[in-house]
């Protein structure tokens, strides 16, 4: 988790995702550890959107839910897939860089 650290990661403000990168940036400020630059996406973008801008290079980082992750790796050759981080274990949701 720790790799996040002052990362950039875009995400719609209206997802589940924003709310977790929140609580951890909560996690990190009592660790002394810098925030992750929350970037508030277009609402009109899916995930899948998201994944295919990284793909391109136009993001840096997203984090979709594992289902989609691992649908979208055999399609997109550019994403590179974290699967050492969660951001929530409940529903896992995975880090593209």
């Amino acid at each position: 988790m720790e790799d996040l650290a002052g990362k950039e990661i875009y995400v719609r403000k209206s997802s589940s995702y924003y709310e977790h990168l929140v609580a951890l940036n909560a996690k990190f400020a009592t660790q002394g550890l810098a925030e992750i630059k929350i970037v508030p996406s277009d609402e009109n973008l899916e995930d899948e959107d998201l994944m295919e801008m990284v793909n391109a290079g136009l993001l840096p980082y997203v984090i979709v839910d594992n289902h989609k992750a691992s649908i979208s790796a055999k399609v997109f050759a550019g994403l590179k897939l974290r699967n050492d981080i969660f951001i929530n274990v409940v529903r896992p949701e995975r880090l593209y860089l």
